[in-house]
């Protein structure tokens, strides 16, 4: 099924309540769990934060942290579809400060590359990693972790609560948004994560419109040049869909339901982020100076043509026939080709004035 969709989704792009654009087809679930699955890491921000007495647009959380406009391909082996469940933490510190939540990571992001294949790092956990965690339980603090959760959530954000008897000792939660509600899944740790940040203090803190907008400029241009592969080991911006391309020029005939599936969850992920890039600047773009206001337009721009390009690509079924023909292959080629070079266009981002938020 081929649509052209591109006037309705203007439409709903200008509605700042929906964090879903719409549903393609009541066919499958991938549309929104592969867009929901991305989010798991702002769902468990916007959970605590929602503790302590107060909430965070998501809008305005998914911009400042880079997530809008980020497709990265990791350097690791990784399936297609788990494509989003990387690098979501690139900004993390300095976005969660600019709301007023101070975070510590027990580690820097390069620190975590490869831990998983490292026989050693059980025992550094043990050593190391849980007394930290066990302390900050112990202060009422709650901590963020990324993998080591049981099952399909084994890629995903999770908050941890408390400690248990089971799997490696701790218990918490991963968040998500059901239809209009959001839900906890009660889980246990079964690894230890790669990835683990402490919530040390929240106060309440909602940015200027002008430091909000700036940030989240700022990130993007950071995203877009592909400049935070090194230390959270995915390339980004216009290479990462050279990656893509190349992993459809390889596939094998028996891998095309396979490859449908991927590469309908990354334009699902796509499309769902840049719309949410659109909202958040079209929303913001009144108060904010004239000089921020052009570089946002110039990423708007981007965002709109990235969205033309690949809306069609969202239809799993449809991905499949066509990935059976050459001609059809040819297709879903031009219509990455288009993302790329509309991704690579948004040079006014790069010359932005964008702040990095720094904590105190």
């Amino acid at each position: 099924m081929i649509l052209d969709p591109v006037p309705f989704f203007f439409r709903w792009s200008q509605l700042r309540f929906g964090q879903m654009i719409f549903q393609m087809s009541s066919e499958s679930d991938l549309w929104v769990s592969s867009w929901e699955r991305s989010l798991s890491l702002p769902r468990a921000l916007e959970s605590i934060v929602r503790e302590a007495g107060y909430t965070i647009d998501h809008d305005d959380l998914l911009a400042a942290l880079g997530l809008s406009v980020l497709l990265g391909a990791p350097l690791e082996e990784a399936e297609l579809v788990d494509w989003p469940l990387f690098a979501r933490d690139a900004f993390l510190p300095q976005v969660a400060f600019l709301f007023g939540v101070e975070i510590r990571d027990v580690h820097p992001p390069e620190a975590a590359l490869g831990l998983d294949r490292a026989v050693e790092f059980e025992q550094h956990f043990d050593a190391s990693y849980r007394p930290l965690i066990q302390n900050a339980l112990r202060n009422g603090q709650p901590v963020l972790a990324w993998r080591g959760w049981p099952g399909e959530a084994g890629l995903l954000w999770g908050i941890v609560r408390e400690p248990c008897n089971e799997g490696i000792g701790f218990r918490g939660e991963t968040v998500q948004e059901a239809g209009s509600e959001i839900t906890k899944a009660e889980r246990v740790l079964q690894t230890p994560p790669l990835q683990v940040y402490v919530v040390e203090r929240i106060v309440p803190a909602t940015p200027d419109a002008e430091t909000l907008v700036s940030c989240a400029l700022h990130h993007a241009a950071r995203v877009l040049d592909n400049s935070i592969g090194k230390r959270f080991g995915v390339i980004t911006g216009p290479p990462a869909y050279g990656v893509l391309l190349d992993r459809i020029k390889a596939v094998r005939e028996e891998e095309t339901a396979k490859l449908a599936r991927g590469v309908s969850a990354l334009a699902n992920v796509i499309v769902n982020g840049h719309g949410s890039a659109i909202r958040f600047f079209d929303w913001h773009q009144g108060t904010v100076t004239e000089r921020t206001r052009k570089t946002a337009a110039s990423l708007v721009a981007s965002c709109r043509q990235v969205v033309a390009a690949l809306i069609g690509l969202t239809d799993e079924s449809d991905l499949y026939e066509r990935l059976r023909n050459p001609k059809g292959v040819s297709w879903i080629e031009s219509r990455i080709q288009e993302a790329m070079a509309a991704t690579t266009a948004a040079s006014g981002v790069r010359g932005s004035n964008g702040k990095q938020i720094q904590p105190l």
